[in-house]
């Protein structure tokens, strides 16, 4: 009984529902060109979705009564193969359908206008900017092929590259490779006159780095000096060298050398003085230099006879060294570590018997409070010869590294260099000043001084006047590569009174 009744209600409910689906279906298949259309004018899948449709489609609907969606309703969807990609009106009806209870009707016959622009989208095929280059360019490849060739890590273990692949940047040029950056151009902020922010760097060591500053106390060189007394601090070099001519060439002002003296012993840093106490090149031109200070004007033959016998110049050369003495003692007392030398002459022209004559005389007046290295020149006037009677020799050239001595210590003065920036003029490249430093260091010499010939204001030429030469002053350019030749090739120090 119980299920003859239940199938005659399945019976009456069957009927009911397909009484009122009929007429759905009719007005489903009463516009089947319609339907056609539509879809037809939205090719699936469609790159581009037509807005302007969708809002006449959205502005019809408001003007009908809304229709209640019934399981027959839903053939009004495009009906879509298993795993076939929707097309953005198929999208659209479907996202309108889950989220009201209207029906949204099918969008507006399309314009011949509109059918023509969706034709030229679908076929159209983008053509590269004529500025757009490949992905990867050649020198992408080449770092590529060398990495590869070197074994390098898988992806999961590489550091991110800071490089845009299919960017090419145009190359930039920089001093070195890890020049520090200590120094801007004046007037500009420092992402305009360097690569980044002012440096600070960590206190090295291992050898005696500065300059030879000849014509340090030359008040028209002043301005030249200072910036080289700076690089000399800010490169954090703990073992400084500074090596000054203080015969008068160059004028004579003790205040001015005494304050740069207690600049360089700042912070602990150990200062390599040398003072040199007469200038051999100025008298090998002693018949044309205008100089006229010490003994610039004696036949260098001649003056190797007078300083053994004649009491008035043994009395003068002895009057030089009297008045450095107490530029020895403040160097001395600043830092127990600190060294002072004296050289009785500059790229001397002196042969065994006037040495021994000059650093007696020279011993007898400054004592204990120097040490003595010679800086012979051979072959730069007849009879010179190199003899150091066992001190220390100071070379110029690197070409003569290593000397005969055990201890000595080298100068680029005569010799000079350039930048990697500037022109070749004769001088060591900047490459090659790397290169005499690391030999240095091998060799075991206990300085290396920079020199320019700029500086001293020799590009005008020798027979000019110190007072009447013009001084270069390093740009900032200059002085960060030059900071870097300070520090090339020594080692860090954790602090700065570590010893070492």
């Amino acid at each position: 009984m119980k299920r003859h009744l239940f199938l005659t209600s399945l019976v009456i409910v069957t009927l009911l529902v397909f009484s009122c689906s009929r007429p759905a279906k009719e007005e489903t298949k009463s516009s089947p060109q319609s339907k056609s259309q539509t879809i037809s004018a939205s090719p699936s899948p469609s790159p581009l979705l037509d807005t302007s449709s969708l809002g006449n489609a959205t502005n019809e609907a408001s003007n009908q009564p809304p229709t209640v969606l019934s399981p027959e309703s839903k053939s009004d969807l495009p009906a879509l193969a298993s795993n076939e990609p929707l097309s953005p009106e198929q999208l659209y009806l479907m996202q309108n359908k889950a989220s009201s209870d209207a029906v949204v009707p099918a969008s507006p016959t399309p314009t011949p206008e509109l059918l023509q622009q969706l034709a030229d989208e679908l076929t159209a095929t983008p053509t590269p900017s004529p500025t757009e280059e490949p992905l990867f360019t050649e020198e992408d490849l080449q770092e590529l092929r060398a990495e590869s060739a070197q074994g390098a890590p898988v992806a999961n273990n590489i550091t991110p590259s800071n490089r845009i692949a299919g960017v090419r940047r145009t190359p930039t040029t920089t001093t070195t490779s890890s020049g520090p950056t200590l120094f801007i151009d004046q007037g500009k902020k420092p992402s305009e006159g360097s690569a980044g922010e002012i440096s600070e760097l960590p206190f090295v060591a291992g050898q005696s780095r500065g300059y030879t500053l000849l014509n340090l106390m030359q008040p028209e060189a002043r301005s030249s000096i200072n910036e080289m007394i700076e690089v000399m601090v800010r490169s954090n070099v703990r073992d400084l060298y500074l090596g000054v001519l203080v015969d008068g060439t160059f004028h004579w002002d003790p205040k001015f050398l005494r304050s740069v003296i207690r600049k360089l012993n700042t912070g602990e840093r150990r200062l390599f003085l040398v003072l040199y106490l007469s200038s051999g090149p100025t008298m090998r031109r002693y018949a044309t230099t205008p100089i006229t200070a010490a003994f610039s004007q004696i036949e260098p033959e001649h003056f190797r006879r007078l300083i053994r016998w004649d009491q008035e110049i043994r009395q003068r050369f002895a009057g030089i060294a009297s008045r450095v003495r107490p530029i020895a003692s403040l160097n001395n007392t600043l830092n127990p570590d600190n060294r002072t030398v004296a050289i009785v002459m500059l790229e001397d022209n002196l042969d065994r018997e006037s040495y021994w004559a000059s650093r007696a005389l020279a011993k007898s007046v400054l004592g204990a409070t120097v040490e003595f290295y010679r800086n012979p020149c051979l072959g730069c006037y007849p009879g010179n010869d190199g003899d150091s009677q066992g001190d220390p020799i100071e070379i110029h050239d690197p070409a003569q590294m290593p000397p005969s001595t055990n201890t000595w210590g080298l100068s680029l003065d005569g010799k000079g260099f350039h930048h990697s920036f500037e022109p070749a003029d004769g001088s060591l490249s900047f490459a090659d000043t790397k290169k005499a430093i690391r030999r240095s260091i091998e060799y075991g010499a206990e300085f290396f001084g920079l020199w320019r010939i700029d500086r001293q204001g020799l590009h005008q030429g020798a027979n000019i006047h110190p007072h009447e030469r013009e001084y270069a002053i390093p740009t900032a350019q200059q002085k960060n590569a030059e900071a870097e030749l300070l520090r090339y090739g020594l080692k860090e120090v954790g602090s700065l009174g570590e010893q070492g």
